[in-house]
């Protein structure tokens, strides 16, 4: 993508996105006294009083404080800040905003609110995820921005907006109410894939000081026994999992090779280039093709996975080796 950014401001952009980043993922314990100064300056900057302040040990033990203290008819009205700063800002020097999106705010949307926010209040039950997500540590792509507009351009932004910034900074997730405000503590541990993914194969990918945390694999909530317990998995589990991506997952972990030659399935065609299998799935997820041949060198089986058009073993092997018809692929030798 061309912009308008010089080497210098690119370097600096990406500076922004790492220190947010950082902030987004930290682990370490929160400084209380900070992320209460910043509580305070935000009650105080939208003329509100200095609320009781309460701290939890996870988003978990937060929500249900919440829904213990606050009657069911004001647990939606936390205070939902109005964020008009952000829309007026001077037009002069205005930056490469395509460009800004791409290096700034869509690496920590996607990284931190998407792969982290999103998958911990999908854990929380029904009655918390409708109370709402509150502010904190997670909403680093709307703080980043901002910080970078005020360092980088001189755009001052709104003296609660800057709160929010600080108490992001130094804790983890809040909900501010009249007169009493709940937060809760940083993540303790957080376990990334590749990718940058909340993943880990042998426990919780995110986990809270007081134990309660999350099983995510490359990203998606799955059960506990699914990580603890990877032996249950069986091809009837697998075949008769109504969620398409849990599914996957446990075909993934369980392998795909043996779950064909242990699933009890028959071959539905074979020829001289192989045996042909197919596996359709209940839950509509699209079905397992593949054509079980012999190394004739090793004499060792393995599988060759193709599209679920392929109806024998002889299409499939010529698909394997980029023909588009079985006709056009007759070796002397199968190998």
């Amino acid at each position: 993508m061309k912009s308008d950014f010089n080497p210098s401001q690119i370097e600096s952009l990406r500076k922004y996105a790492k220190k947010w980043r950082a902030i987004g993922l930290s682990t370490a314990p929160a400084n209380r006294l900070e992320a209460e100064a910043g509580i305070r300056q935000f009650y105080q900057h939208i003329g509100l009083r200095t609320p009781t302040i309460k701290w939890y040990d996870s988003p978990k033990a937060m929500y249900d404080a919440v829904i213990d203290h606050i009657p069911a008819k004001q647990q939606l009205k936390w205070i939902h800040n109005d964020r008009e700063g952000l829309k007026h800002r001077p037009k002069q020097d205005m930056p490469d905003v395509a460009f800004l999106e791409k290096i700034l705010t869509q690496p920590l949307g996607s990284s931190i609110w998407n792969a982290i926010r999103l998958p911990i209040l999908h854990a929380l039950d029904v009655d918390a995820r409708r109370i709402g997500v509150g502010y904190g540590q997670h909403y680093v792509a709307m703080y980043g921005v901002n910080d970078y507009f005020e360092n980088e351009f001189g755009w001052r932004q709104s003296a609660d907006l800057k709160a929010e910034s600080q108490v992001a900074q130094n804790s983890g997730w809040w909900l501010p109410y009249p007169d009493i405000c709940f937060v809760c503590e940083r993540p303790s541990t957080l376990k990334l894939d590749e990718q940058d993914r909340p993943h880990s194969e042998y426990g919780q990918a995110i986990m809270y000081p007081d134990g309660w945390g999350i099983y995510l694999w490359h990203g998606v909530n799955v059960p506990e026994w699914l990580i603890r317990q990877p032996n249950k998995i069986t091809p009837q589990k697998i075949m008769a999992e109504e969620n398409v991506e849990i599914a996957r997952i446990m075909l993934d972990r369980y392998g795909q090779d043996k779950f064909i030659r242990e699933g009890g399935f028959n071959k539905v065609q074979s020829d001289q280039f192989g045996e042909l299998y197919r596996i359709e799935f209940n839950n509509g997820d699209e079905p397992i093709v593949a054509v079980k041949v012999l190394d004739s060198s090793t004499h060792r089986e393995y599988f060759l996975y193709v599209p679920p058009h392929i109806r024998t073993a002889h299409e499939g092997v010529a698909w394997s080796f980029g023909y588009d018809s079985a006709d056009e692929y007759q070796p002397e030798q199968e190998t």
